[in-house]
């Protein structure tokens, strides 16, 4: 496991900015100011943001309603702040063989 020795909430975080464009409260002023530079550049992402995690989640149901019943089940590595149920707890919804094993990216 990696533990963090040093915090600075002065330094941008992708994901802390991508929470900030959900609309959650998990981020920081420096998260914030990326991400009104962001929107400066392309207003649009206020809209494809939010729309790339609903594509996540259907994706991550698509392939959990078709690995249920085989022996490995998908589980994605990136991991933003939850503002909603996270994709992979959607897939922790659906019943898993006995002998199945996750692939993780």
């Amino acid at each position: 496991m990696i533990y963090v020795t040093s915090f600075d909430p002065r330094t941008p975080s992708i994901a802390r900015v991508y929470d900030y464009l959900l609309g959650g409260k998990d981020n920081f002023a420096a998260d914030r100011a990326v991400a009104e530079r962001l929107l400066a550049v392309y207003p649009p992402i206020i809209e494809t943001v939010p729309e790339s995690r609903r594509f996540v989640a259907r994706a991550v149901t698509w392939v959990a309603d078709r690995t249920s019943a085989s022996s490995s089940t998908l589980a994605p590595g990136c991991r933003p702040p939850r503002t909603r149920m996270r994709p992979r707890r959607r897939s922790a919804r659906r019943p898993q063989s006995p002998t199945s094993t996750t692939i993780r990216s």
